[in-house]
């Protein structure tokens, strides 16, 4: 008999964030209004299970740095982790581990961009949109990324034996 496959969202929550203008009040003088700066994303998934008394328990966090530069100079970085406990029972490692990455993620990201986008308002920065990430197909091309190194090498073994 198959196993039942449970999935639960027990919490949501901001785990860490921070936003520091580098420079200020002279970075706004130096910049001018004219000055488009160049942002940069940096996005980390990362899971690992709940070690306690519960079994089936996972936690999920999504981090997200978001840089400023122009002409050289930083202007801000913004930092966010944003995460979840899951109840997850019934999948395999496989599976554990695309929900988490994947699906997980999807669900974390909405949170954690309105957290980055909060903290460019206050900074007095104009608000942000970030665009929406499929972290599902992501996790899937990591998995065939990883996947490749080992074919080739397969086929380089065999290549020798012929």
């Amino acid at each position: 008999m198959a196993t039942e496959k449970k999935f639960n969202i027990n919490r949501l929550y901001v785990q860490e964030s921070s936003f520091k203008i580098e420079n200020p009040p002279y970075i706004f003088k130096q910049l001018g209004a004219d000055v488009k700066p160049e942002l940069q994303l940096e996005l980390k998934v990362k899971h690992k299970p709940i070690e306690d008394e519960t079994p089936n328990l996972y936690e999920a966090v999504l981090q997200l740095k978001l840089s400023a530069k122009a002409k050289e100079q930083t202007i801000y970085n913004a930092f966010v982790r944003q995460a979840g406990i899951f109840t997850l029972e019934g999948y395999n490692k496989e599976e554990l581990e695309a929900i988490l990455e994947g699906y997980c993620a999807e669900m974390l990201y909405p949170y954690a961009r309105q957290v980055l986008s909060e903290q460019l308002v206050q900074g007095s920065f104009p608000n942000l949109v970030l665009i929406q990430i499929n972290f599902s197909e992501l996790h899937r091309q990591r998995q065939a990324q990883k996947q490749a190194p080992q074919a080739k090498g397969e086929t380089k073994k065999a290549e020798a034996i012929h």
